[in-house]
């Protein structure tokens, strides 16, 4: 839950805290943010060592149960051959004995009863392990709650330096307007001017940038708090947005204005009406470069344009919006009943996804630079690279996809059930985007190679997408449900249902081919699914 100090928000909302105040604070912020967040990290790690103690005192206990059905079989054996022996030597003592049995029979016994202890001993563990889980997960809870609570206190602090700065620049501004009345006319336009084209590129562009990256952190961290504390800093992002694009229009004005020509009151109104855009007016004032300065791949937002935010980062193509029939017809060979109702989806903007599986070389990425919650899945000797990453499950994808998104300031999350099959289909309404059938030499599956594949070892699909049919299957965002029946329509994921188990999609090297079709579902428990089976890919929102 959100906690902002009730002197700050006061302070914040009558605009009087004095500048030292908020640069201490950020500061301060900053070393608690940063202690916190190295606690944090020792605490998911504990996490992760007690659910792997729980996965395997769980691989043991399978293990001492087949072990106890196959002692108890020897055990009856012997009883029964004890029993017959017994029965014979009744009969002709004289000539039966029943030493051996009883010796076998006394070793089965002692077999089958340590078994027994053994099975005993393990669940006793596996009770602690569960409790020592729940007990850690509520502790990593609360490191989390308080960490948003120190990242709101620090957006907020941003933010006031950021109004102290624009101030401050306004206050440099008119100086530099005084200075210039000294001048000639002329020395004004020729020198003033320039100053005021440098200065708007350069206050403008930090500006805009730093304003997005508050709101961002505030947004973010707004979905852990009570709705009156969301609303709260909602009214506050309502606030960054008014400020900047005044400190926009304003820097625009006085630029103009230095020159003494007094139509760039008319250029505003223009510009507000939608009369005139924004890169035109720009342009005007020798001032183009902002909109590119914000918004590096604006310009390549269309689709199937490909780019990268980050050295590390998985290669994304946009996809276009689009409809399609999400699911099966009663017709489809292969058709399960969970693909059905077949429904109408649309998806009403563009969006990115990643053109292949996020790789160990992506992953170890994320490792490398403190995230991913340091999990370094193994790779079963198959060999890392471009290999898609193994051993995920659910909530592993998440947190590659939170750090991704604080990396570069993104919104990276995992795709939709809808989202994936829409790309997965490509525009295809066939069982594989390949067609009515597909073939080794198209797709990794059937266990022909019995392992995973580097990705893009096969040609793409028609959005320009690897490895949607086989090599591993790709966890979704939805929670699961067994039919369709009331799914969202506009490709949306699906938030409600067995929210425990989460969808994957497009099946594996080791599943038949009637699994690689498009409309083809499947599901596993969030927390479980770290096997040789399951990977994922990332989708990046384009939209505000």
């Amino acid at each position: 839950m959100i906690r902002v100090p009730i002197a700050l928000l006061s302070l914040l909302l009558t605009g009087v805290v004095p500048p030292a105040l908020w640069a201490d604070t950020t500061v301060e912020l900053q070393d608690r943010i940063a202690r916190r967040q190295t606690a944090y990290n020792e605490r998911l790690a504990e996490y992760h060592r007690a659910v792997e103690d729980q996965e395997r005192y769980r691989a043991e206990i399978r293990a001492a149960e087949l072990s106890i059905g196959l002692r108890k079989k020897e055990f009856d054996a012997a009883l029964a051959k004890l029993q017959r022996t017994w029965e014979l030597f009744l009969e002709r003592p004289d000539v039966v004995t029943d030493h051996d049995e009883k010796r076998t029979y006394a070793a089965a016994k002692a077999a089958y009863e340590t078994a027994l202890s053994l099975l005993n001993d393990t669940t006793e563990s596996l009770a602690a392990a569960d409790g020592r889980v729940t007990t850690v997960r509520a502790s990593l809870n609360g490191y989390g709650a308080e960490l948003a609570n120190l990242n709101v206190q620090l957006a907020t602090a941003r933010f006031e330096l950021l109004q102290e700065s624009l101030a401050q620049e306004k206050t440099v501004i008119v100086r530099e307007e005084l200075a210039c009345e000294e001048l000639t006319v002329r020395a004004c336009q020729d020198g003033a001017l320039e100053r005021a084209k440098r200065a708007a590129v350069e206050r403008v562009s930090a500006v805009l940038m730093e304003s997005e990256t508050v709101m961002e952190d505030l947004r973010v961290f707004s979905d852990t708090g009570t709705v009156a504390e969301e609303r709260q800093v909602t009214k506050t992002i309502d606030r960054i947005r008014s400020q900047v694009m005044g400190a926009l229009v304003g820097y625009e004005v006085l630029g103009k204005g230095w020159v003494g020509d007094v139509s760039f009151f008319y250029e505003i109104e223009a510009v507000v009406k939608g009369q005139l855009s924004k890169d035109d007016y720009f342009d005007s004032l020798g001032i183009e470069d902002v909109v590119s300065a914000l918004h590096p791949h604006e310009d390549s937002f269309v689709p199937g344009a490909v780019f990268r935010d980050c050295d590390d980062c998985p290669e994304m193509v946009v996809v276009p919006a689009g409809t399609f029939l999400m699911g099966s017809s009663a017709s489809e060979v292969g058709r399960a009943q969970d693909e059905g109702p077949q429904h109408s989806v649309t998806i009403r903007d563009p969006f990115a996804v990643g053109i292949y599986e996020v790789t160990f070389d992506e992953w170890d990425a994320c490792v490398r630079e403190g995230g991913c919650g340091g999990y370094r899945p193994r790779d079963r000797g198959w060999g890392r690279g471009r290999r898609p990453v193994i051993y995920v499950n659910w909530e592993d994808a998440q947190r590659y996809a939170e750090w991704l998104a604080r990396e570069t300031g993104h919104r990276y999350r995992l795709l939709s059930e809808a989202e994936w099959e829409y790309v997965a289909r490509a525009g295809s309404t066939t069982p594989f985007h390949t067609g009515g059938t597909i073939s080794k030499d198209q797709a990794n599956y059937g266990r022909i190679r019995n392992q995973t594949l580097a990705v893009g070892t096969f040609e793409p699909n028609g959005y320009g997408l690897y490895d949607v049919h086989g090599n591993v299957w790709e966890w979704v965002q939805d929670c699961w449900n067994g039919s369709y029946q009331g799914a969202p329509a506009d490709g949306s994921a699906w938030e409600r249902g067995s929210c425990g188990r989460r969808v994957v999609r497009g099946a594996s090297w080791y599943s038949y081919s009637g699994a690689l079709r498009s409309a083809n579902r499947a599901w596993n428990n969030t927390g479980n699914g770290r096997d040789h089976f399951y990977g994922f890919r990332v989708a990046r929102t384009l939209t505000p």
